[in-house]
């Protein structure tokens, strides 16, 4: 979806989040070895004021980290501690240039819709929060600067693999131009997302191997239990979709990055980056260059003018359309369907009196595969208005659930699927017009 900055901020900066970093660990914990042979690098006593020292730490971390990535540096990357309340005011400053209230309250309806969000949820303030609660520190891609989070300006264990995470980020910047390998506003978030996760599996992954080399066991079970103990309040209350979205590019990018023999393969990658989340969950798949269908439903929004008005058009994903399934029907049964994924696009539409509507068209790998969503999205549908649907319509190849303000269609066509949220059977009819082939016989 186009509500990019709960997957990257949107503002040009690449984060280093609190609860990936924790399943990272917890990993590495298991297989670190027990001798506790390691030698980790010495963190300053808290009450060192040398700055200079500080600096010639950090610099040689950048340097262990630029051997590690294989990418040595072009230019000098300029890094900074900063505290946590400072941490809060450019995250408001930066909210306040670039979330437009207006955008954000049609992401919000969209996953409203989606039943990914509540009523009544504010988006844009669970994601600040969110931020400010996760954030360990950040990359920024326009100025080039390195920011690591910390109140007391020292580098404890924590600080140093942010650093190491971070200053990874620089490097792809220096030689793959990350505004430019994610440029704003693509139309395809999914695509969005597994660019992102490219990048942060990549960084991720340098990030674990400097935890292998330069921790020892006890540094680590240290640092896991440091993490335990981290505020998590605002993560475990957010939203399914926004905690997933967030881990995604940590953990499925991680795993995503390993697959790659070599740092030169790893590095084509930025010119030849992964098209979807579906190449991200299933690796084989961007080594076999299973491509994305392209969907236009332009056509359709065209011929919907001028009762309805477009607000939104964007692709949900393989990932994202697994996370709206769970939402009602059981998460091995939610995989399986959304596993045949080849392509989608959603429009979100409203008329002059506010009402709302959703067309969200798929492809599939396979007519089977469409069975197989077809099949696991009337589970869904039956779930989800166990006491709200009035009416139901059953045919071979179409259903639609009818209750209060709210009609729910459902159509197949071959390896095609359509899904229409929409306020009465009246506007289905509508959109069914324009595309008879997912039209009840």
């Amino acid at each position: 979806m186009s509500h990019r900055e709960n997957r990257h901020s949107g503002w040009g900066v690449w984060a280093r989040f609190v609860v990936p970093l924790l399943v990272v660990i917890a990993v590495l914990a298991i297989g670190c070895s027990g001798d506790d042979s390691s030698e980790p690098t010495t963190s300053p006593d808290p009450s060192h004021e040398d700055q200079s020292a500080l600096k010639e730490q950090l610099d040689e971390i950048a340097s262990k980290v630029a051997k590690l990535r294989g990418l040595n540096p072009k230019t000098e990357v300029k890094y900074e501690f900063i505290t946590s309340d400072d941490l809060q005011t450019r995250l408001l400053d930066l909210a306040e240039e670039e979330l437009s209230p207006e955008e954000m309250q049609t992401e919000q309806e969209v996953l409203v819709l989606l039943d990914l969000l509540e009523e009544g949820q504010d988006l844009r303030s669970i994601l600040l929060d969110l931020y400010a609660e996760q954030i360990m520190g950040f990359y920024d891609d326009e100025t080039g600067e390195l920011f690591v989070v910390s109140d007391k300006t020292e580098l404890g264990p924590m600080e140093e693999i942010t650093f190491v995470h971070e200053y990874t980020h620089a490097l792809q910047d220096q030689y793959f131009d990350l505004p430019v390998f994610l440029p704003e506003d693509s139309g395809d978030s999914d695509s969005d997302l597994a660019r992102i996760s490219l990048a942060e599996g990549d960084a991720t992954a340098v990030e674990a191997s400097y935890i292998l080399k330069s921790f020892g066991m006890s540094e680590v079970q240290e640092l896991l239990e440091m993490m335990e103990g981290t505020e998590m309040e605002k993560f475990e209350s957010a939203p399914r979709v926004l905690q997933e979205t967030l881990i995604f590019p940590y953990e499925a990018g991680f795993e995503f990055a390993m697959s790659f023999e070599s740092h030169d393969d790893l590095n084509e990658a930025y010119t030849d980056p992964p098209q979807s989340t579906e190449q991200i969950l299933h690796p084989d798949r961007y080594w076999d260059r299973d491509e994305p269908q392209v969907m236009d439903l332009l056509p359709l929004s065209e011929a919907l003018k001028p009762d309805w008005a477009e607000y939104d058009r964007d692709v949900l994903g393989e990932l994202t359309t697994r996370i709206y399934l769970e939402t009602f029907i059981d998460e091995g049964a939610a995989a399986k369907a959304a596993g045949g994924w080849d392509g989608d696009q959603y429009i979100y539409l409203k008329d002059a009196e506010d009402r709302k509507l959703l067309v969200m068209s798929f492809v599939w790998d396979s007519v089977k595969d469409a069975d197989e969503f077809f099949n696991a999205y009337i589970d869904f549908a039956e779930e989800k208005g166990k006491r709200r649907w009035t009416r139901r319509v059953e045919g071979e190849s179409a259903r639609s659930w009818e209750g209060e303000g709210l009609t729910l269609y459902l159509g197949q066509s071959d390896d095609r699927t359509l899904i229409i949220i929409s306020p009465d059977t009246e506007v289905v009819r509508e959109v069914l017009s324009e595309l008879p082939e997912f039209a009840a016989p």
